[in-house]
């Protein structure tokens, strides 16, 4: 069960970091509003998740980094 749910974490992660890119290259959401940063945050945590279950290092701190810059931005646009 607890590999499933890791599973089911990378795949968001993966749909929503694609999906935040995607919608904000073809002007559908601007870069920088809460939807592309929430998905960019939560996408980031899902591949995290995965990353370090697997141990991959790199893809989890670089995922890490990807959260703190996502909750930076959530922290401008609340200011």
């Amino acid at each position: 069960m607890k590999t499933l749910a890791i599973k089911i974490a990378s795949w968001y992660g993966l749909l929503a970091l694609l999906a935040a890119f995607i919608l904000a290259t073809f002007a559908i959401i601007p870069y920088g509003d809460f939807l592309y940063l929430f998905l960019n945050i939560t996408g980031a945590a899902g591949i995290a998740i995965g990353a370090i279950f697997k141990k991959d290092w790199p893809a989890g701190i670089l995922n890490i980094v990807w959260i703190g810059i996502g909750l930076i931005g959530i922290l401008k646009l609340v200011d």
